[in-house]
C-alpha cells in the first residue's frame, strides 16, 4: 500500500504524501513544544533559585533582585536599551521603581507572563502601576488598577483621580471618597501637596462642587457653612498661587463652585486679600472676577437664597447662567444646625418593624438639659428604688420599682447639665458614668426593662413603656459602634427593650450625607398622665438630638420667613437663617418637611428651575417665559424610607401602644404662602371666577373651531380620495395604449 521514491519519504499508492508524513510532522512539533516547555521550566527554576543569574537589579529602597540578561532583554524593551548601552555591567539600578516588591512583580511577569493571585497587595499597588507604565506592561497595569480600585484610601484616591487608566464609575468613586474625607487631605501636608500639585483645574472644579464635600472639627462635628467655605476658599488660593501663571485664568471657574453668597456676605472673598496672596493688583482681579461677584452686589442677609436667581427678568441672565449661580446658593450636606426633641421609637428585638415618632407633649413641666454648641464628653445615669425604705431588702414586692431618676452630662466646653435626681439623696441611689472619646458621638439610645414587663401586651405596663416613663436603665451606641451601658449592677435581669434614634423622616432627607450628621445633645423630662388611671402621673425621659442638614426645618411656631410659591419650604432660607438653630419639638414641625405649594398658580418666569434631584426637587415645573401653570408639589417617592429605617408611621406613641407601629395620620398639605392666601382670599376668588369664565369662553371657541375643522377635513379627504383614484387609473390607461400601438 505504500512505496518509497528514493528520497526516504513514504508515498501512498496514489503518489501523494501519506499518513506517515503527517504523523512525523506532528511528532516534530510535539518534540519542539516539549523542548521549549522544559527550557522554560528550567529557566524559571533557575530564576527562583538565583542560579546562573548574570544581573542584579536594585530599586530605590535598596532591595535587590537577581535575573538573567538574555530573558529581560528579549521580553522587555526597557531592559534591552539599558543593557545595550552597558552590556558588560552586572548591576542595574532601576530608579523608576521605589519598592523591591513592585519590581519583583514586574520580573515575575516577564519570566512567566502571568500575575500570581495575591502578588499585588494594596500596599504596593500604586508602585506596581507606575512600574507597569515604565516597562510598558499593560496586563500588569490593569491588574494593579483593579487592586487600587477595590482598596481606595487617601493615597490611592489621588492616583485614581489623575491617572487616565481609571474612568467612569471607578474615577467617580475616587472623587466621592476624596470629598467625603476632604478634612484628612487638608490635615496631612503631603496629601494636601499632592492635591495642589497633581490635580488639574478642571478636576479640582469637579471635586469642590461635590455636595458631600465634608470638613469637621476635632469633636467630630461637621463644620458650619461659613467655616467650611472659608477653608475651601483659602485652599483654592493656595492651589492657584502654586502655579499662578498657568492657573490664574482658571480662578473664576474654581471660585464659581464654592458657595459665593456665604463668602461675599461674610467678607471672606476680598480682592485685596487675594491680590496679596496671588501677587496681582486688586483692580486686575476685580475686573477678572466681576462676572461672578457683581450679581451678589445688592445681596442682603435676609434674601431668600432659593429665589435669588429664579427670574430672568430680575437678573437678566440666560437659563444656563442662572443655573450656575443658583447652584452657589444651594447648601452642602450637614450645613444648617437643628435641635430635635422628637425620636423614632421601636422595639429593639424587631428593628425591621414599623416605628412610631415620640414627641413631648410640651406642658409646663418640661425640663431640658442640652448644648447645641458643644458635644457631650460624658454621661452619668442615676437610678433609684424609691419604694424601698431604708433598712429594707429588695424582694419580690419592690424589685420592679427601680427606675432611671436622673441624667447628668458634661460637655466639651466644660459646661454641665443635669435633669432629675442627680445629687446625693436616696439611700438606694446608683450611678454610672460613661466617657466618650474624642470624635465620638452618641447616635442611639436604648431603654432597658425586665423581660416579664416587655412580654406583657397592652394595658398599663405598655402605656408606661412607650410613653418613656418607666425606663429601668439606659445604654448608648456611638458612631464608632461602641456600646456604653447598661449598669453592671441591677436588682433583676434587664433586656434591651426600646431603641430611640433621630426621626427617620429627617434621616431620609439627608440620607446621602456621609458619616454622622446627627448626635445626642442631651435629655429632656416632663410629667405625663398615664392612661387608665384617673390622677396618676409619671415623668418621661426623652433624648434630645442635634443634626445638621442641607435643608431647614421650620417650626409651626415660627413661620415669619417670607416663603415663595413653587419651592419646597425646607429649601427656602436666608443667610441669616443658617445660624438660627431651629427647635423641633412637635410632629407638625416634622410635617413641615412635606409642605410646599399644592395646586397653586405659579409664575414660572422663563423656565425658572429648581433641582429635580431626589433630595432637592421642588414642586415646580419648567415652562416657557411668563407662562402660568398649575403645579403639584408632591415628589415621587418622597415619603419612602431608606431600607434600614423600615416602614415609617408618624404620630405620638399612644399610651396603649403594643409595639406594632403607630397609626397613619392624615397629613394636611398647606400652601407655603398661607398668610398671603388669607389676606388676598377675596382677590383670589375673583380671579378664579374670571379664569373660569375665560376658560368657558375658550372652551366654546375651541369646540366651534374643532367643528369647523372637522367639516373642512372631511371635504379635503373626499377630494383627496377622488384625486388618488384618477391618478391610479392613468398608468393603467397608458399601459393599454402602449399595447395597442405594439400590436
Amino acid at each position: 500500500m505504500y512505496r518509497t521514491n528514493g528520497d526516504g519519504m513514504m508515498y501512498g499508492m496514489g503518489g501523494g504524501p501519506g499518513m506517515m508524513g503527517a504523523m512525523m510532522s506532528e511528532t516534530t512539533a510535539s518534540f519542539e513544544y516539549q523542548y521549549l516547555a522544559q527550557m522554560k521550566a528550567f529557566i524559571s527554576k533557575a530564576y527562583k533559585n538565583d542560579k546562573y543569574c548574570d544581573l542584579t537589579l536594585k530599586t530605590r529602597d535598596g532591595a535587590t533582585l537577581k535575573a538573567h540578561k538574555l530573558i529581560l532583554a528579549s521580553q522587555c524593551k526597557y531592559f534591552m536599551q539599558k543593557l545595550d548601552a552597558n552590556p558588560d555591567s552586572d548591576e542595574l539600578e532601576v530608579t523608576e521603581v521605589k519598592k523591591g516588591e513592585a519590581l519583583k512583580v514586574i520580573v515575575d511577569y516577564i519570566y512567566t507572563q502571568k500575575i500570581r493571585s495575591g502578588a499585588i497587595s494594596p500596599e504596593i499597588a500604586r508602585d506596581v502601576l507606575k512600574a507597569g507604565d515604565v516597562f510598558k506592561l499593560e496586563d500588569v497595569k490593569e491588574e494593579a488598577a483593579i487592586v487600587m480600585a477595590k482598596n481606595l484610601d487617601e493615597e490611592i484616591a489621588v492616583d485614581v483621580m489623575t491617572n487616565n487608566i481609571f474612568a467612569g464609575a471607578v474615577a467617580n468613586n475616587a472623587f466621592t471618597f476624596t470629598a467625603n474625607n476632604f478634612q484628612l487631605f487638608l490635615d496631612k501636608d503631603h496629601l494636601k501637596k499632592r492635591l495642589i500639585t497633581e490635580i488639574k483645574p478642571g478636576l479640582l472644579c469637579h471635586l469642590l462642587s461635590q455636595k458631600y464635600l465634608m470638613l469637621w472639627d476635632k469633636s467630630g462635628l461637621y463644620l458650619n457653612a461659613v467655616e467650611r467655605e472659608k477653608q475651601l476658599f483659602f485652599f483654592v488660593l493656595g492651589y492657584v498661587a502654586h502655579d499662578v501663571e498657568n492657573r490664574i485664568d482658571d480662578l473664576k471657574s474654581i471660585l464659581h463652585v464654592l458657595k459665593l453668597p456665604l463668602l461675599i456676605h461674610h467678607k471672606i472673598l476680598n480682592v485685596n486679600v487675594m491680590g496679596a496672596g496671588l501677587k496681582r493688583p486688586p483692580e486686575v482681579l476685580s475686573g477678572m472676577l466681576g462676572d461672578i461677584l457683581d450679581p451678589y452686589e445688592k445681596m442682603t442677609g435676609t434674601d431668600n437664597l432659593a429665589t435669588m436667581f429664579a427670574s430672568s427678568k430680575k437678573t437678566g441672565m440666560s437659563q444656563s447662567q442662572r443655573r450656575l449661580f443658583a447652584d452657589t446658593c444651594k447648601m452642602r450636606y450637614a450645613t444648617v444646625a437643628h435641635t430635635c426633641l422628637c425620636s423614632d421609637v421601636a422595639r429593639t428585638e424587631q428593628p425591621w418593624a414599623e416605628k412610631i415618632t415620640f414627641c413631648p407633649s410640651g406642658n409646663d413641666s418640661r425640663q431640658t438639659g442640652y448644648s447645641s454648641s458643644s458635644v457631650i464628653r460624658s454621661v452619668t445615669v442615676v437610678t433609684c428604688n424609691k419604694s424601698l425604705k431604708e433598712g429594707e431588702e429588695v424582694g419580690d414586692s419592690n424589685q420592679w420599682d427601680r427606675r432611671v431618676t436622673g441624667v447628668k452630662m458634661k460637655f466639651e466646653d466644660g459646661s454641665e447639665a443635669g435633669l432629675g435626681d442627680t445629687e446625693e439623696g436616696h439611700h438606694t441611689r446608683r450611678m454610672e458614668t460613661y466617657d466618650l472619646e474624642e470624635g465620638e458621638l452618641v447616635t442611639r439610645v436604648h431603654a432597658h426593662y425586665p423581660p416579664a414587663l416587655l412580654a406583657k401586651k397592652g394595658g398599663h405596663y405598655q402605656s408606661e413603656i412607650f410613653s418613656l416613663t418607666s425606663i429601668h436603665d439606659i445604654s448608648f451606641v456611638t458612631n464608632k459602634e461602641r456600646k456604653l451601658g447598661p449598669m453592671k449592677t441591677s436588682d433583676l435581669p434587664l433586656e434591651d427593650g426600646l431603641t430611640m434614634k433621630i426621626p427617620g423622616k429627617i434621616k431620609h432627607h439627608e440620607k446621602n450625607c456621609p458619616g454622622s450628621f446627627y448626635w445626642l445633645q442631651g435629655f429632656g423630662m416632663e410629667d405625663v398622665k398615664i392612661k387608665d388611671s384617673e390622677n396618676e402621673t409619671a415623668r418621661s425621659l426623652f433624648p434630645i438630638w442635634g443634626f445638621k442638614a442641607h435643608f431647614k426645618v421650620y417650626s409651626v411656631k415660627q413661620q415669619e420667613f417670607e416663603f415663595t410659591s413653587g419651592f419646597k419650604k425646607h429649601y427656602q432660607f436666608s443667610l441669616e437663617g443658617l445660624s438660627e438653630n431651629p427647635l423641633i419639638d412637635d410632629l407638625k414641625d416634622l410635617d413641615q418637611l412635606e409642605k410646599s405649594p399644592v395646586h397653586e398658580v405659579v409664575d414660572l418666569d422663563d423656565e425658572s428651575e429648581e433641582s429635580n434631584s431626589e433630595d432637592e426637587g421642588p414642586g415646580m415645573m419648567r415652562g416657557n417665559e411668563d407662562s402660568i401653570m398649575v403645579v403639584d408639589s408632591e415628589e415621587e417617592g418622597e415619603d419612602e424610607e431608606s431600607g434600614e429605617e423600615g416602614g415609617y408611621r408618624s404620630g405620638v406613641a399612644p399610651l396603649g401602644f403594643g409595639g406594632k407601629g403607630g397609626e397613619d395620620e392624615p397629613i394636611e398639605i398647606e400652601s407655603s404662602s398661607e398668610e398671603e392666601d388669607e389676606v388676598n382670599g377675596e382677590k383670589e376668588k375673583g380671579a378664579e371666577d374670571r379664569l373660569n369664565g375665560k376658560a368657558e369662553a375658550e372652551k366654546t371657541q375651541l369646540e366651534e373651531e374643532v367643528s369647523s375643522t372637522s367639516t373642512t377635513d372631511k371635504r379635503k379627504r373626499k377630494e383627496s380620495e377622488t384625486n388618488e383614484k384618477d391618478t391610479s387609473q392613468e398608468p393603467a390607461k397608458k399601459s393599454k395604449d402602449d399595447d395597442v400601438k405594439s400590436d
